[in-house]
């Protein structure tokens, strides 16, 4: 890499993964990764490099595998969070994913996020993800809820449901206070 386009690179990445309010669009940043990555040879030495996780430049260069029509649309900031944009790169179908960024245009990062999950995790149309999340946030009125998808096997699930009604509480009710049970305990174990 020519040593003027690397320190562009260094530049455009710097000014704008450290601090809150980026001045470039994604795109423009991940294509600037992707200099530094072909620069210094991989992506952990980009990261060790500049101080930030290989794993937050594997999530804007996810920008770089979307449909151009969407990469257009994160150009222009219509898509601005880095999250989203990972999670539109996870939508392999090309249509859904252009369906799913022009609906998401409108949409807080945090909704974005949790409807394109629950797209992808229980292969659900947009519309139906979207009614789901609203539906969760009407019945708790929560602005910082967030959305988990959790996988059980039948046996599982039986499980889950025989101890829900033998307690009496809903199913996601007695999963959501094993977690927080669990993490109670984690907790405890931290601190000793």
């Amino acid at each position: 890499m020519i040593e003027s386009d690397e320190n562009a690179a260094l530049a455009i990445v710097l000014s704008n993964t450290k601090r809150k309010n980026r001045t470039l669009d994604i795109i423009t940043i991940a294509k600037s990764f992707k200099k530094l990555e072909g620069g210094y040879g991989s992506r952990k030495a980009v990261a060790e490099k500049i101080g930030i996780s290989t794993e937050m430049i594997r999530q804007f260069m996810s920008a770089l595998t979307l449909e151009p029509d969407v990469q257009h649309m994160i150009s222009a900031r219509k898509i601005d969070s880095v999250d989203v944009v990972s999670e539109l790169s996870k939508i392999k179908k090309s249509e859904a994913q252009k369906l799913a960024a022009i609906e998401i245009q409108n949409i807080n990062s945090k909704d974005a996020r949790d409807i394109l999950r629950l797209m992808r995790e229980s292969k659900v149309s947009f519309e139906i993800a979207k009614e789901e999340i609203a539906k969760i946030k009407d019945s708790k009125k929560f602005d910082d809820m967030h959305v988990f998808v959790i996988d059980f096997n039948n046996d599982e699930r039986t499980k889950i449901l025989e101890i829900a009604t033998r307690k009496k509480v809903k199913p996601a009710d007695l999963i959501k206070q094993i977690v927080l049970n669990k993490l109670g305990e984690y907790e405890t174990e931290d601190v000793s």
